[in-house]
């Protein structure tokens, strides 16, 4: 058995202890070899103890196959997914549903913007190539130090430095 592992099992993850090893429903916590103690303000009764969280490496898997807790790994099978692997058995392990769903978006609150109302006011696209744009920058720029009417946005645009 690994020392000092923390075991899930699949099927419904529930957890069995491995010295000393408690598993909590959101964060993962020792009971006595990852502690500090802290004082807050002075006097007494400020010490307080806080259990510190394990690092992913010292979570293991339960495997009924071997009956204990096994180290697993992150391949790319044949068809080129990427699946977790057993580093005992060498077969693959599945993962939890909850954790392969891409979290959905929220719905459009009273302060969001619709996507359509952003570029009627933000996005004016320009149908030519940079190559007239420029063309036409230039000779807004030239229009402009002359006193004609000129197109403020080429105008604008002109004034980047692009030439």
């Amino acid at each position: 058995m690994l020392a000092g592992l923390l075991i899930l099992t699949l099927d419904d993850m529930s957890c069995r202890t491995c010295n000393q090893i408690v598993y909590f429903s959101t964060i993962n916590f020792t009971q006595a070899s990852r502690v500090i103690r802290r004082q807050v303000g002075q006097g007494q009764g400020g010490t307080f103890e806080k259990a510190l969280p394990i690092h992913y490496s010292n979570l293991a898997l339960y495997e009924p196959e071997v009956d204990g807790p096994i180290k697993t790994c992150w391949r790319y099978n044949e068809a080129g997914k990427h699946v977790r692997i057993s580093k005992v058995t060498g077969k693959p392990m599945p993962v939890p549903q909850p954790y392969l769903k891409k979290p959905e978006p929220g719905p459009a609150g009273p302060k969001d913007s619709f996507m359509n109302e952003v570029q009627d006011v933000t996005y004016k696209p320009i149908q030519m190539t940079f190559e007239k744009y420029m063309q036409k920058a230039q000779m807004a720029r030239r229009q402009a130090s002359v006193g004609g009417r000129v197109d403020k946005t080429i105008l604008h645009a002109s004034r980047r430095n692009y030439f």
